[in-house]
C-alpha cells in the first residue's frame, strides 16, 4: 500500500511540475527571447533488490 501512495504522490508531484512549466510559457508568450520549456516525462525502471 505503501508503494501505491508513493506512486500517486510521484505523479501528483511532476504533473505539477508540469504545469508550472506550462504557465510559466504562457505568461511569457509575448517576452522577446524568451524560449518555451518542455517537459518530458518518462517511466524509470523498477529497482530490483
Amino acid at each position: 500500500m505503501t508503494d501505491l501512495v508513493s506512486v500517486a504522490a510521484n505523479a501528483v508531484s511532476s504533473y505539477q511540475r508540469a504545469l508550472g512549466t506550462i504557465s510559466n510559457n504562457i505568461a511569457n508568450v509575448a517576452t522577446d527571447g524568451y524560449s518555451r520549456q518542455e517537459v518530458v516525462l518518462q517511466a524509470n525502471p523498477v529497482a530490483k533488490v
